[in-house]
């Protein structure tokens, strides 16, 4: 009887874990990433909008102090953003006031924010979509 009653304990609890788990979903979009986290950081279409002719793919550049958080491709334009506040000129990282935080990152898919300034945060979505188109969704905040 006591081996039934262990049985059935160790099947509830398990149950309770299973169901109650936190990191269920889709946990790649719920990073809090640093430049000291590993993270693969190369975005590209997924096979079904991409032609392979011409294909782009980027690599996100974050994590060194010189140059600043921008994508950058092999073949294509390179996609970077730079801040004036007054005379002031922000673009190296080692020049933001706090550096990107990646939140979301998928193959194709990336977003991060950070601030330039202290009372400016910059929101960035960024989708390689296809083998020739990209889109950012870029939004500040003051």
């Amino acid at each position: 009887m006591g081996t039934i009653k262990s049985i059935i304990f160790n099947l509830f609890t398990t149950a309770i874990i299973l169901l109650s788990n936190p990191s269920s979903g889709q946990f790649l979009s719920n990073l809090d990433a640093t430049k000291a986290d590993a993270l693969f950081t190369t975005y590209a279409a997924p096979q079904s909008r991409s032609s392979y002719t011409i294909d782009q793919g980027y690599q996100f550049s974050w994590n060194d102090g010189e140059n600043g958080a921008e994508f950058i491709s092999e073949d294509g334009l390179n996609f970077g953003l730079a801040f004036f506040y007054g005379k002031e000129l922000r673009f190296r990282l080692n020049e933001l006031y706090h550096e990107p935080i990646v939140t979301i990152s998928y193959s194709d898919l990336v977003a991060y924010y950070y601030y330039p300034f202290r009372d400016i945060r910059v929101e960035v979505s960024f989708d390689v979509y296809s083998s020739q188109e990209a889109i950012a969704d870029i939004r500040i905040r003051n």
